[in-house]
């Protein structure tokens, strides 16, 4: 599908399932502005008990392909009978409480679901060479395991002492 009309419908699933999430964002090829994307990719922080409800929003018009905690896949058909797949990734948002804080992982999600491939392994790999690790649904941690930083790109790539780059540059 032409990214136009990727975006077309990435901008109105967006627009019907914001009201259920306290962050919801476009990730993947529509991201990086690619000419052709095979499927839409969304990064959501749900509000506090809607998770379901976004499940059953999007099951109303698609067909669910995997149900997970982390992930969901849904298999849409279009009006001219096309297929599209909805990949739905779902953040959490940090602890601060008087014991520990640890920060949220919407940055992090929404870096590794944006990609590209090539640029993901990048970031692991440059991650090691500094002596922290990147997992993508907690973002960057230090030799201790601490989260250092999770909950926007901009504060990852400082972590790692990288300047930031845009997602249309993310192709490797």
């Amino acid at each position: 599908m032409n990214l136009a009309r990727a975006l077309a419908i990435a901008l109105k699933i967006r627009e019907q399932l914001a009201p259920l999430c306290d962050q919801i964002e476009i990730a993947g090829s529509i991201r990086r502005a690619r000419p052709q994307v095979n499927d839409l990719d969304l990064v959501i922080l749900p509000r506090p008990g809607q998770l379901n409800f976004i499940k059953a929003r999007c099951a109303e018009r698609c067909a669910a392909v995997t149900d997970g905690e982390q992930n969901c896949i849904y298999r849409m058909t279009l009006s001219d009978r096309s297929q599209f797949q909805l990949d739905l990734f779902f953040a959490r948002p940090g602890l601060h409480d008087l014991l520990e804080s640890v920060p949220g992982n919407f940055g992090s999600v929404f870096l590794c679901r944006t990609g590209s491939t090539g640029h993901n392994i990048f970031i692991v790999e440059h991650a090691k060479r500094i002596g922290l690790r990147w997992n993508p649904y907690r973002g960057v941690i230090d030799a201790a395991g601490k989260v250092l930083a999770g909950e926007s790109e901009e504060e990852i790539f400082k972590a790692l002492d990288l300047e930031f780059i845009p997602p249309e540059r993310r192709e490797r």
